[in-house]
């Protein structure tokens, strides 16, 4: 993360752990709305936590839509996509992959993402994390305030 921000990265206090279970997805959504009043340099980090095919319910991603418009931090944050999304919603394309524990995606709050369904009789265990540079140091996002960057 200092590499992309070109200094000092900090994270949230707060470690986000999600259990899917079998029949279980997560709708498409971005980070944006819920985290742009603590900056709009955030990326999120999803850790897969055990070995999983899209058949587990693994994120999946909707290519390019970080680059959509209408991303406002003055809409209700309690939407979750930006305005023109139904629009590109009929063309978009989802990745996905199969992953291992360990394995990392990186991605900008703006970026859509689900899950797939959870299809197995297994649970899929995931972890996210919230990455900005440290000079921003804002953020409490629902009392989860952000680590105060370690002096080297």
């Amino acid at each position: 993360f200092e590499d992309m921000f070109k200094g000092t990265a900090t994270t949230f206090h707060n470690k986000w752990v999600r259990v899917q279970s079998t029949g279980q997805f997560t709708d498409e959504h971005s980070d944006f709305y819920r985290f742009a009043h603590c900056s709009e340099d955030l990326y999120v980090c999803w850790i897969p936590l055990g070995d999983y095919t899209p058949l587990h319910g693994t994120l999946a991603v909707c290519d390019g839509s970080h680059k959509l418009p209408g991303y406002d931090k003055s809409v209700d944050l309690k939407s979750e996509l930006p305005e023109d999304f139904e629009i590109h919603q009929k063309d978009a394309v989802w990745r996905t992959s199969s992953f291992k524990a360990g394995d990392i995606l990186i991605m900008d709050i703006r970026t859509i993402h689900a899950s797939t369904q959870n299809t197995t009789q297994e649970f899929r265990i995931s972890m996210d994390t919230r990455w900005q540079p440290a000079k921003v140091q804002k953020g409490n996002h629902l009392g989860f305030k952000v680590f105060s960057p370690v002096q080297k």
